[in-house]
């Protein structure tokens, strides 16, 4: 397979990496196992984000002294905007 490392493409992933570095986005906080995607797949499907935007919200959203209470959440087409790429995730 042949290299297509080129100088300034070396040189604007040393900036990046310094940058990184500078601003202290290195930590790794987690890894999205799989990709997601607002509309190459049904909503239903294991492919899409709803599910899993449904699934997060029900886990993180649970005050445990009310967890027999009924909860409703409401949010509206802006409030998930792209795609989830199976990647690591730093900040």
């Amino acid at each position: 397979m042949k290299n297509f490392d080129v100088p300034r493409g070396k040189a604007v992933t040393a900036e990046i990496t310094e940058e990184r570095q500078r601003l202290n986005l290195t930590q790794r906080y987690g890894c999205a196992p799989q990709s997601y995607c607002m509309t190459c797949a049904p909503q239903t499907s294991n492919l899409s984000i709803y599910p899993l935007v449904q699934k997060a919200l029900a886990a993180v959203v649970v005050n445990k002294t009310r967890e027999d209470k009924s909860r409703m959440i409401i949010i509206n087409t802006g409030s998930i905007r792209f795609d989830l790429v199976g990647v690591n995730v730093t900040l």
